[in-house]
């Protein structure tokens, strides 16, 4: 039986200026509008045109034989948008209509499935007219190289086995699409990806269900093997004083000549009942984000780094390990600066680090996806366009002049430096030399670069923990 609804008269509260035409069976008329009664009232009212949904039989059909859920052909299309004109998988709508079994994946069912796709689609119609996909902070919270105004776009982040649909990694456009059906029908997804549910809440006026809990504790990862993901730390945004914009001067190899971008939570020790300035001394509690290269080859490329072969994640450290890193270790100076965060500025700074944490993995590029540039990026989601936009470079020492030289007023100017300790070891080196004429070399920087695994470890060690 053909049926033709006009669902303008009858759901004008819910769509305003959109025309939807349906032409199906009655069972997908309901799902239709059980899918319209999900959205805000005013979800289409940019759309003026009609926007018809129809049935159709299409050539992947022919691998979608499973009535299991999870196990469908991922060349199987579900549905297909051209103009305004919406098609929606005949068999689909079959196996919603008769088969009511429960999976455990996807939306769950597929009547559920049904209505996600019918969600999807219409955010298309909606995408196509308000170019929501480009926006800038969307592209930097979906995870791209750089924000460009293609919705056709791949995105960076390939983490598929976090994601719930793959498909969302297929450019910006779908990345949208496939959010919003989850933000709708899924009450964990909010929790799951709290800086994109939030987005999608502001931009589309789809409000949050707050049916799930977020859970701010996550495991510190660590250089040391025997430390990793052995401390749970929590970044409950009532528990983090500040955010600080951390800084490592530059470096001798060649990833690190423009020093190393990162940020500091000033998180407060478990005793504190309120988040205030005293915070600042508890410096044990305190976590480092860092961007970064995850290299698990003994050796590291130069040309995997250059061409994208590392993935890029970002790191949860303790601050006094990072401080060490760089200080110690690499010998550089150390610039922590507080930046300027309202309390909902914070707050979705702190959504997007629990997200990216758990959700991100990209390409490390040491030129154009880098430590800089996926910090950056990171902020301006924090930050307004105006304030975001004060930040015009990508280098990390250049990003440090724009927010702590520049009087851009992103920073209240407490800027704390750990220095180095290159010059406490230059004392210590300077005074061996009194007493082992073998050190021929008057710097202590020569002396470094000469050095190798020859030289005893006892000495070694003297050096490194003299001070």
């Amino acid at each position: 039986m053909r049926w033709a609804l006009i669902l303008f008269m009858i759901f004008s509260a819910y769509v305003q200026a959109a025309i939807i035409e349906t032409k199906g069976s009655k069972f997908l008329n309901v799902i239709v509008e059980e899918s319209l009664n999900e959205l805000p009232s005013d979800y289409l009212a940019s759309v003026k045109n009609k926007v018809s949904i129809e049935e159709a039989t299409f050539k992947s059909d022919e691998l979608f034989k499973s009535q299991d859920l999870c196990a469908i052909d991922e060349g199987v299309k579900f549905g297909i948008t051209k103009n305004n004109k919406i098609s929606i998988s005949s068999r689909l709508v079959e196996l919603a209509k008769n088969n009511h079994n429960s999976f455990d994946c996807g939306h769950r069912n597929f009547r559920n499935m049904l209505k996600a796709v019918i969600i999807h689609e219409l955010t298309h119609v909606k995408d196509n007219k308000e170019k929501i996909s480009i926006e800038p902070d969307f592209q930097r919270i979906v995870g791209v190289k750089r924000v460009q105004k293609n919705s056709k776009k791949k995105l960076i982040n390939h983490n598929a086995g976090t994601s719930p649909d793959a498909y969302e990694f297929s450019n910006l456009e779908e990345s949208l699409s496939v959010n919003v059906e989850y933000l709708i029908l899924d009450p964990e997804f909010e929790c799951r990806k709290p800086a994109t549910a939030s987005f999608l809440s502001k931009r589309l006026g789809i409000a949050l269900k707050n049916e799930c809990q977020k859970n701010y504790k996550v495991l510190a990862q660590s250089a040391f093997l025997e430390d990793n993901y052995q401390l749970a730390v929590n970044i409950d945004p009532k528990r983090v004083y500040q955010v600080h914009y951390l800084f490592a001067g530059k470096g001798q190899a060649l990833m690190s000549r423009w020093g190393h971008a990162m940020f500091r939570l000033i998180v407060c020790a478990p005793f504190r009942k309120v988040a205030g300035p005293e915070c600042l001394q508890d410096v044990s509690h305190h976590l480092a984000l860092s961007y970064r290269a995850h290299i698990s080859d003994i050796n590291m490329s130069y040309s995997k780094g250059m061409f994208g072969g590392y993935p890029s994640q970002l790191f949860i450290l303790r601050y006094l390990e990072v401080q060490q890193e760089y200080t110690k270790f690499e010998l550089r100076d150390l610039f922590s600066a507080p930046i300027k965060l309202t309390t909902e500025q914070k707050n979705d700074f702190l959504g997007l680090t629990l997200e990216r944490f758990w959700t991100y993995q990209g390409k490390y590029y040491f030129l154009d996806n880098n430590c800089g540039t996926e910090t950056v990026k990171h902020l301006a989601v924090a930050l307004s366009d105006e304030e975001s936009n004060l930040i015009g470079s990508i280098t990390p020492l250049k990003i440090y002049k724009d927010i702590i030289k520049q009087s851009h007023n992103l920073t209240s100017g407490d800027l704390e430096k750990v220095p180095g300790m290159l010059d406490s070891l230059n004392e210590s080196y300077q005074f061996l030399r009194n007493y082992l004429p073998s050190f021929s070399e008057k710097s202590f920087k020569k002396f470094l670069k000469k050095t190798n695994a020859q030289v005893p470890l006892f000495l070694r060690n003297w050096l490194v923990n003299t001070v």
